[in-house]
């Protein structure tokens, strides 16, 4: 799995350096990217329980984390697609509960979606 992973955050570079996604692009991206960090989140919360129990937390019970891996999933994978969770949230409610005009001019920016 972490082969495809690469491939996908590859692909995501090499489209992002030519312009930057279009919300549809984005959501599809991060729906494929989305279930690698879930697994990730999830080894990380393994970890996490296995340092507490080997007392690897500093007094007063705070993990100790590496740096760039706190923060919630959703907010990581929104990031590594150019937007935020928020503007992604109402992407996502457009394409659900949308007229295919409305997706359509979302898309190319006609409208904005950021709050």
């Amino acid at each position: 799995m972490c082969g495809l992973f690469f491939a996908l955050r590859m692909e995501r570079d090499e489209n992002t350096c030519r312009e930057p996604f279009t919300h549809l692009e984005a959501r599809a991206m991060m729906a494929m990217i989305s279930g690698f960090e879930k697994e990730a989140a999830k080894e990380r919360r393994k970890a996490g329980i296995a340092n507490l129990k080997q007392n690897k937390v500093l007094a007063g019970g705070v993990k100790l984390t590496p740096p760039g891996e706190a923060g919630k999933t959703r907010d990581k994978v929104a990031a590594q697609v150019g937007y935020s969770f928020g503007t992604m949230e109402r992407v996502n409610r457009v394409c659900r509960d949308g007229v295919p005009e409305l997706i359509e001019a979302m898309d190319a920016e006609e409208i904005p979606t950021a709050g």
